[in-house]
């Protein structure tokens, strides 16, 4: 398995996000020669949302600590050492679009 940081998002495009009643998170894309792919990350607790679906991506990036891992694991009552933050960045802003605190990640 790629550490997340190491996946090409870059000119991808978001299609579209879905919760499971299992606590994950899906992300449906197309790479930049349109090919559908996901990402689930698994056991998840708090995640930011802004202007995903449609977005242009650039990267991603994981994070073992920052400010929405110490929220997210406050309020969820759980270990913050036990979980990561995982981003995406827009190609146009470079700012993160979407921010999920979670134990793990499947790339698919």
């Amino acid at each position: 398995m790629k550490d997340f940081d190491h996946i090409n998002f870059a000119d991808s495009q978001v299609n579209k996000l879905l919760r499971t009643d299992e606590g994950d998170l899906i992300i449906q894309y197309s790479d930049w020669q349109e090919n559908k792919k996901r990402i689930t990350f698994r056991d998840v607790i708090g995640y930011e949302v802004f202007g995903l679906e449609g977005e242009e991506l650039s990267h991603g990036q994981v994070y073992t600590e920052n400010d929405l891992i110490k929220k997210a694991c406050s309020i969820a009552e759980e270990d913050i050492n036990e979980y990561k933050c995982y981003s995406l960045v827009s190609a146009w802003s470079d700012a993160a679009v979407f921010s999920v605190v979670a134990k793990a990640f499947l790339e698919e």
